[in-house]
């Protein structure tokens, strides 16, 4: 069973892989605008995440980005997809190391197994 949320599910049909809900810390850092910001993320998949924020990066935003989660960290590159005004945006993980993989692999089999 696909689990969908109202901040990604009018999206749904465009995933090739399903989200889970996830409650981590975020740092997003914009290098063009040398903009570092402190969020956080309400869902996660193997291509992405959702990011709470007010005021969301515009889309096609390319972002380094750094998550937390008991203890451990996932690091990739990501670029915005979309964006909610006022509640946050889309993220898309754009070609992570390997190792970084086997660290988000082992959450979402951790996410799944909860459900």
């Amino acid at each position: 069973m696909q689990i969908l949320t109202d901040a990604g599910s009018r999206f749904a049909e465009r995933r090739a892989v399903p989200r889970y809900p996830l409650m981590a810390e975020i740092e997003v850092f914009e290098p063009l605008e040398r903009a570092k910001l402190t969020a956080s993320i309400s869902e996660i998949g193997l291509h992405g995440c959702y990011i709470r924020m007010s005021s969301p990066l515009q889309q096609n935003t390319v972002i380094q980005l750094l998550i937390r989660k008991h203890g451990e960290s996932f690091k990739s590159w990501g670029m915005v997809v979309y964006a909610h005004e006022g509640r946050g945006m889309g993220m898309e993980f754009f070609r992570p190391e390997p190792s970084q993989v086997k660290i988000l692999r082992g959450w979402i089999t951790n996410l799944e197994v909860q459900l």
